[in-house]
């Protein structure tokens, strides 16, 4: 039962991925207000997190943050499941600006392996996309439980060249690989890892829990470290920004050095704040144990 449930999702992911665009975007602006008009458990999420992180906000702009926040997270959602449908060409023809790519081109000629740090902002299955013109970044993938369905997505995932390893230990050696042959690694910093694992710093003024694990690769090798994000403008078009980092990401401060990394993801949200992620659990953990979400 379990294999044929599989292979009826990757049937279904593939036939809605192959919808043009022009039906996708309104049927996602569908899904997303559906999502907060049910008051599901991402726009619960969403209103808390705005609230936070934009203090200064009324409540009724800090309730249509959140409101258009699901929006466009429904909205990216089913433009996720295009992008791994459709062929890069439907997308690539949309990316009308691109800041900072030719910090991402010396970066791979220079050959000393690459850091590509982004987050819960926009759609990373059109970045990984991107990326892959130039080289074959390795990128943490979650395995879905459903067989037939994660054959699909790895396959369609990996078509232009990008190496996904799965989140393991298996796969975080491979980062580690990668780095050490002067490969590209991209993956988010904003997933709150365990408590053991990092530290809290400021994400929008709140404290917020971050790996050490991107610090620590980049002590550990001689790469570069880049940030890196999409966002789409208000006509459906693409623009990628590529970042440099405060000189400060290199402290032997864990705390600077995670704070410059911060400060670079949150300058990049606040440009774009109705497409981050809002839903997502980013405040979790509490410096003093407090239970934010419920």
């Amino acid at each position: 039962m379990k294999e044929i449930t599989g292979k009826l999702a990757a049937f279904l992911v593939r036939m809605l991925g192959k919808l043009p665009l022009g039906i996708i975007y309104p049927l996602g602006t569908v899904v997303g207000y559906l999502l907060w008009l049910t008051g599901s458990r991402g726009s619960k999420v969403s209103v808390i997190n705005v609230r936070l992180c934009y203090p200064k906000l009324d409540s009724v702009a800090q309730s249509e943050l959140a409101r258009q926040s699901m929006i466009e997270t429904g909205k990216t959602s089913l433009e996720i499941v295009a992008a791994w449908s459709q062929p890069f060409s439907t997308f690539k023809k949309k990316i009308v600006s691109i800041e900072g790519e030719h910090l991402f081109l010396n970066s791979i000629g220079r050959g000393n392996g690459l850091i590509l740090v982004s987050s819960h902002l926009g759609n990373f299955e059109v970045l990984i996309q991107y990326i892959s013109q130039f080289c074959n970044p390795t990128i943490l993938y979650r395995p879905n439980k459903m067989a037939a369905l994660d054959k699909y997505m790895l396959r369609q995932r990996s078509r232009y060249g990008a190496i996904l390893v799965p989140t393991n230990s298996t796969g975080i050696a491979a980062f580690g690989d990668a780095l050490r042959n002067q490969g590209v690694i991209a993956m988010a910093a904003d997933p709150e890892p365990r408590l053991e694992r990092g530290s809290f710093v400021p994400f929008f003024n709140v404290p917020a829990l971050t790996g050490h694990y991107i610090i620590d690769l980049l002590r550990d090798t001689n790469a570069d470290i880049l940030g890196i994000h999409i966002a789409r403008d208000p006509d459906y078009r693409f623009h990628v920004y590529i970042d440099e980092f405060p000189e400060t990401i290199h402290s032997q401060d864990m705390v600077a050095a995670l704070t410059a990394m911060n400060q670079v993801i949150e300058t990049r949200v606040r440009g774009h704040p109705t497409q981050y992620q809002w839903g997502y659990k980013r405040f979790k953990r509490r410096p003093n144990g407090e239970k934010l979400y419920t």
